[in-house]
This record gives C-alpha cells, structure tokens and sequence, in this order.
C-alpha cells in the first residue's frame, strides 16, 4: 500500500538525519538553551527579516503544542480566538484551546480562508454592545489562521495585509498556524517569510510535516507574550528537554533554502497527481495549490484507490461520492506517484 493519508509517514530528511548524527557526540545544554538552537533562531530570525530586538524563536514538540501554549499565553480567561470553521483547531485537536478554558468563535469561510469583513462583523458587534451584554459573551482578542489552509488553499499577500489591518483596528492578536508552511511558501508567488512575518504577530513553521523528526519553531513578535510564553510553555508539558534536536534540523532547514526546496518537491508531486485527476474528469472538492488533495471520487474509483493507496476520507456528498484528502510530503516516492497516476488512468 502507498501512504497519501497523511504528510508526515516518513521518518526525516537525510539532510537533517546526517546532522542529527554529526551533532549526537557534542554535550549540549537542556531546555533549547544550546548552542544549535541558537544558530538555528538566527537563520530564522535572517530569513524573516527581523532580529532578536523584534522577535524571539521558541521550539514546540507539536502544532497542537504550539497552538494551545501560544493562545493560552495571548488570551485571557473570558477572551476568544476567531478561527475558520475549518480550522484545524476547530476539527482535529480535541478541544485543547477550550480545555484551556477559551472559547472558539468560528465563523464562515471561503475556500479555508476567513474574511476580513467576518472578523470586523463580529468585532462590531462586540464593540457596539453595552457594557452589561458584553459581560455575558466572550471578548474576541486573537485571529488564528493556517498557511497554507487545512484546504490546501494558500492566502495572498494582499489577503494576510487586508486580515492584518483588520486585526489591528479591533487590537486582535493574529497569530498564524505555519504546519504546512514549506508547501505553503513553495507554492506562493508574493508570500515568502518576510512577509509572513510583517503581518503576523506570532506564527510558527512546521517541521513535523515538513521534513523533520518532529517539532515546531514558534516566532512571537509581541514582547509581553515573548517575556510570558516560555513559562506557559512549560505548564502546559511542552517544553523540551533535549531542544537540540529540534535547533539540529531547523538549521539544515534554513541554511540553504532546504526548506523551500522540500515544499515545491512535495508540490510538483501533487501537481502530477492533481492533473491525472483532472484528465478523468474528477472535480475537487477545493482549489489547493499546495501539497493536499481533495478529488471527489465515485464508487468504483473509490474501491478502485483503496486497494493500493491509503488516504482519508473527508466526508460523503448527497449523491455517495467520497471526497477524499490525499497528501504528498517531502519523502513520497516518485514510484509511488507513478503508482497512483496510472492507477487513475487505467
């Protein structure tokens, strides 16, 4: 069986496998406080066009870690996040942010992205109310998003700018879930990190999916939660004890734009196998430009697939067709693209 389910069925990268394995005799401190963490946060801070005075670069073993240390830190204990109702912290992590005791405020999407007019009706609204009203609802204080969406989809620099400004009119926080983030940029023509980076006040790049053994590199901006977020890291059993893995494969991610070059491979994958989709007449059920997938198969393409490839399934349409998540990654085989190209041919 090929593995689509998921972009994160290999092991990592040889780049930062040789690394890991050059580095392993070297006696480190504890906690990311060594020496290739630090190299690893100024190759960071470098590619995004700050430095230490602007940002400081925090290691997270998981996006889920990242997410619910990063907004536990930002909010307080009657305030929201504003969130698509695709997002990922909505649907896949079981509850951590209202575990955390915040409220999630979804609101309607288009193609995965939130609008700006979404977050600005639901500040209004807040904002208008009275003091009394407002006391019986949760303040909206933070914006969470993915780059790329958990539909593949990827915003433009115009979009993040127009989301940006809406964030800071109302004083929300905008924080951004980088998982996919080498797909993410790999794929976008006018977002690279810098960018990323002037619109956001926090973000984080993905490793687990991206390439690396595990782990998150989370950039915060905002000093107050900067000076905060490393204590709120450790509380909530995040903080890792042998950072050093994790500064060993964000330098080989950032040294010679390995990063980039891993997100466009898994593209061009699914490229390939996004046009033999098409060339049968299968429609999607979004638009990605990235390393995801989501044909919407009949019956017999459906039992077809699920002799040879493994994926997942999104959901059934009214009519019984499957649409289905297939993901590439850095470490699909070209033979098992091949494999899954001529399986939709035939």
């Amino acid at each position: 069986m090929y593995q689509f389910q998921c972009d994160y069925t290999g092991g990592c990268c040889p780049e930062i496998l040789e690394k890991l394995v050059q580095t392993n005799p070297l006696e480190l401190p504890g906690y990311c406080e060594d020496s290739l963490c630090a190299e690893a946060e100024s190759l960071i801070l470098k590619k995004a066009g700050l430095n230490k005075e602007e940002a400081d670069v925090f290691w997270a073993a998981s996006g889920t870690m990242a997410n619910l240390s990063l907004l536990t830190t930002v909010m307080a204990a009657n305030e929201a996040v504003l969130a698509a109702d695709t997002a990922h912290i909505h649907t896949a992590e079981a509850g951590a942010i209202e575990f955390s005791g915040h409220k999630i405020l979804t609101v309607r999407s288009k193609d995965g992205k939130i609008l700006p007019e979404s977050i600005e009706r639901v500040c209004s609204n807040f904002e208008e109310s009275d003091q009394v009203s407002r006391a019986h609802v949760c303040r909206p204080r933070a914006v969470y998003i993915s780059f790329p969406t958990e539909l593949g989809t990827i915003y433009s620099l115009e979009e993040l700018k127009a989301l940006s400004g809406v964030c800071k009119r109302h004083r929300l926080f905008l924080y951004i879930d980088g998982a996919r983030l080498a797909y993410g940029l790999a794929a976008s023509s006018d977002v690279e990190l810098k960018e990323l980076a002037e619109c956001a006040d926090a973000f984080y790049i993905g490793g687990t999916k991206c390439g690396a053994l595990f782990g998150e590199a989370v950039v915060i901006k905002d000093r107050d939660v900067r000076d905060r977020f490393l204590g709120v890291l450790r509380m909530c059993g995040g903080l890792i004890a042998k950072g050093r893995t994790l500064g060993c494969s964000f330098k080989a991610f950032f040294e010679d734009d390995l990063y980039q070059r891993l997100g466009r491979s898994a593209n061009e994958k699914a490229a390939k196998i996004r046009t033999a989709f098409e060339e049968v007449g299968v429609s999607f059920y979004s638009e990605s430009q990235t390393n995801q997938l989501f044909p919407i198969v009949d019956e017999k393409l459906f039992n077809r697939l699920s002799e040879k490839i493994k994926f997942k399934v999104i959901r059934r349409t009214q009519e019984g067709q499957g649409i289905l998540r297939l993901c590439t990654s850095w470490s699909t085989p070209d033979e098992a693209v091949q494999a899954l190209v001529n399986l939709i041919k035939s």
